[in-house]
C-alpha cells in the first residue's frame, strides 16, 4: 500500500491517494483504491487478499469454500467485521492506538472467542492446541496526515496488553523459540518516532492528536 499524502485535501482522498499492490509469483495486480477509503471511511488490511484474481489464485477461495466459517472471507473474516464496527469511531490518535491495539476476544462477540480473531491477534493465548502459536501482533504504528508529512509516527513494541496480560517469556515459551536480547515482558508504551535526517533540514510542527491536521 502507497499512501500519497500530497492526494489528501478536505478530508478525502484525491485519484491515486491511495494505491494497493498484491502480488503472487509471476503476477502483480495493482489499482487506485482511493475511492473505497473516501465511500467507507478507512482501509483495513488483514492478511487476506483484496483483488478477487490474487485471492481466487492464491487459494483462498478453494480454503473458504472448504470452511465451515469465515475465516478466508476477505469481508466476513472477525477483522473485517470489527474494523467495519469500530473503524467508524476512530476520530483521533488516540482512537487509532485503541484500535489497532484491540483485543478483547473474552467479551467481543465477533471474535467468537478466539484470541486470533481480533484486530491484535494474540495466538499465545489460544486455549486450544491447535491453534496455539507464539505469533500474532508484535507492535502497532500509528500516525496522521501532519505527522506523516514530517515522517513521524507513534510506534509501540510487544504483543497487545490492553485488555490482555502482558506477554512475558516463560520457562515453557522458552522452549519454543530463541529470543535472544529480548527482554523478559513487553510492557510497553507508545513513543514518538521521526526521520531525524529529515527534520534536521525541515522545521518541526507543533505535535497534534487529529488525524487530518
Amino acid at each position: 500500500m502507497v499512501l500519497d499524502t500530497s492526494r489528501f485535501a478536505d478530508g478525502a482522498l484525491l485519484p491515486h491517494g491511495l494505491t494497493l499492490l498484491e502480488q503472487l509469483p509471476g503476477e502483480i495486480m495493482v489499482q487506485d483504491v482511493s475511492n473505497v477509503v473516501n465511500t467507507q471511511g478507512y482501509w483495513a488490511s488483514y492478511n487476506i487478499p483484496y483483488f478477487e484474481h490474487i485471492y481466487n489464485k492464491s487459494g483462498f477461495a478453494a480454503k473458504a469454500a472448504a470452511s465451515t466459517d469465515s475465516s478466508w472471507s476477505h469481508s466476513d473474516c472477525a477483522r473485517a467485521k470489527i474494523f467495519r464496527r469500530d473503524a467508524p469511531h476512530v476520530h483521533s490518535i488516540a482512537d487509532l492506538k485503541r484500535l489497532m491495539r484491540a483485543n478483547n476476544y473474552q467479551h467481543d462477540e465477533l471474535s467468537l472467542g478466539d484470541p486470533g480473531r481480533a484486530i491484535a491477534a494474540r495466538y499465545d493465548l489460544a486455549s486450544n492446541p491447535l491453534e496455539f502459536a507464539l505469533n500474532g501482533a508484535i507492535d502497532a504504528k500509528v500516525t496522521s496526515v501532519h505527522l506523516a508529512r514530517q515522517l513521524q509516527c507513534e510506534a509501540v513494541l510487544g504483543p497487545s496488553n490492553d485488555n490482555q496480560p502482558t506477554f512475558e517469556w516463560t520457562a515453557a515459551f522458552d522452549k519454543l523459540a530463541l529470543h535472544k536480547g529480548h527482554p523478559t515482558a513487553f510492557n510497553f508504551s507508545f513513543i514518538a518516532m521521526r526521520h531525524h535526517d529529515h527534520l534536521e533540514h525541515h522545521q518541526e510542527q507543533p505535535s497534534t492528536d487529529s488525524l487530518y491536521t
